[in-house]
Formats: C-alpha cells, sequence, structure tokens
C-alpha cells in the first residue's frame, strides 16, 4: 500500500515538473525572430515570428515596412501589402528615388487598401483612399498607374485613370 502511494507521488511530482517544463519553454519560447528582406533602397520588410510552441498564436503576422538608415530603424506601417483577395495584389510596395510607394491596409478588420508613399523628410502620405475602387494598380520605372473597373469609364479607357509619374513619387517636399 505505501509502495503504491509512494508511486503515485512520485508520478505525480514528474508529471507537475514535465507541464511546469512545457509552460517555462513555451514563455522563454515567446522571444521574436525578425528576418529583414531589401525591397529596394534602404526599405526593407519584415514578419515578427513568435518562437516556441505556438500553441495560441499563428506562425506569421503581417507584414511590416521599415527604413533601416545609419542603423536606425524607422517602422512605416505593420499591415503592408494587398489583401489575398484584391484585384491589387499584384503591386504591394516600389521604392521611387528615396520614397517607397506602398499599399496599406486599413479600417476595421483591416479589409480596407490605401496607396502610400513614405518621404524620409515628412514620414507618410496617403495619396489615394479605398483603392477597392480600381481594379489594377501598375507600378513601373515612369510611375504608378490606377485602373477603374470597367463599370467606372465613362468614354474611353483613359477616363478617370490616375497617374502618378515616378518624378511627383520621388519628390523630398511632400507636405505633412
Amino acid at each position: 500500500m505505501r509502495t503504491r502511494r509512494k508511486v503515485a507521488i512520485v508520478l505525480a511530482i514528474v508529471v507537475i515538473a514535465a507541464l511546469g517544463g512545457l509552460l517555462v519553454l513555451e514563455i522563454v519560447g515567446w522571444t521574436e525572430r525578425t528576418e529583414y528582406t531589401p525591397i529596394g533602397g534602404d526599405y526593407f520588410t519584415y514578419a515578427i515570428e513568435p518562437h516556441g510552441l505556438r500553441f495560441w498564436y499563428p506562425t506569421r503576422l503581417a507584414t511590416h515596412i521599415a527604413r533601416i538608415h545609419d542603423g536606425v530603424v524607422t517602422e512605416i506601417t505593420d499591415f503592408a501589402g494587398s489583401n489575398s483577395g484584391s484585384s491589387l495584389r499584384a503591386f504591394n510596395w516600389a521604392a521611387y528615388g528615396g520614397n517607397l510607394a506602398y499599399i496599406k491596409r486599413t479600417g476595421e478588420h483591416r479589409l480596407q487598401e490605401a496607396l502610400m508613399v513614405f518621404c524620409p523628410k515628412t514620414g507618410p502620405h496617403v495619396l489615394i483612399e479605398g483603392c477597392d475602387d480600381y481594379r489594377e494598380l501598375v507600378a513601373a520605372p515612369d510611375g504608378i498607374t490606377l485602373v477603374p473597373y470597367a463599370s467606372d469609364r465613362i468614354n474611353s479607357d483613359q477616363t478617370r485613370r490616375l497617374k502618378f509619374t515616378a518624378d511627383y513619387l520621388k519628390r523630398s517636399d511632400f507636405e505633412k
């Protein structure tokens, strides 16, 4: 009888120690790992990945954009890029001179999109809110063109297209 009781106590201690060890591993494992991927100029993307057993958290979080200049990291946005079902999904960001044009997810549940430009001197600026009105966004070396849905066109294919030239996107005097 005493032997059974001793075995039960030892087993309970082993189980408690094992569970405690798993808990410690999970807590210690929540350190974040960040890998920077260059996207042009001083600009980088990164996603924060929690280490550990990941019982309660997804393995990847939203894409961030940062500028790293002279060793200083400046976060530009924490929700970059188009939604997976978006018509703009082919474009996420492009560097123009020292500036960066990018799509930022905004609004409730991050389902809306805005075309932004980040200027190192003055910070982020909204070029177009509600990019959902456009079926396509074309980024090229000469600038960015937004093409509306066919039902939005009035007389020709050029009606209501928006064009931001590369010279405009390279400006260093965006107002805050």
